[in-house]
């Protein structure tokens, strides 16, 4: 092999990493709104690039990896369809979605139980990448329940 090939590799894969390091940087470093909306394009990429993929898959007849890409991109759309959101959903709206839809659904208010749990988790998924920021920074969120304060 030339070592004009072999330099010319390493060279472009210490540039991807010094790339990868910049980035991960400015994302931990950066205000908790532009992470989330960072982390919500991220995730819309990663599912537009996961359909080829799976088309791929599915082409090549391999089952398990088919069905462990589609499960994956199965679960934000679904909590997405669940809140009825678009995919580029803030956590304003996020949050919006579950105040409104929980007090339709609630058992409570002569909702059902099943359906206030998938409520719930819907928006479990889609704030959990702002939730893992908090926990991993230290910050801790005031407590959101009247019985938590007493």
């Amino acid at each position: 092999m030339d070592y004009a090939v072999v330099i010319s590799a390493i060279v472009l894969g210490l540039s991807v990493l010094a790339t990868i390091a910049k980035f991960l940087d400015w994302f931990v470093h950066s205000d908790p709104k532009t992470m989330v909306r960072t982390t919500r394009w991220m995730l819309l990429l990663l599912v537009l690039a996961c359909i080829p993929l799976l088309i791929l898959a599915i082409a090549n007849q391999q089952w398990p990896a088919a069905m462990l890409i589609g499960a994956g991109m199965l679960i934000v759309q679904e909590a997405l369809e669940v809140l009825g959101l678009e995919t580029a959903a803030d956590e304003g709206a996020i949050r919006a979605a579950h105040k409104r839809l929980l007090g339709l659904v609630h058992p409570d208010h002569s909702g059902s139980a099943y359906l206030a749990k998938k409520v719930q988790q819907a928006r479990d998924t889609l704030l959990a990448p702002s939730r893992e920021w908090l926990s991993s920074s230290g910050e801790t969120s005031a407590p959101r329940n009247r019985a938590a304060k007493r």
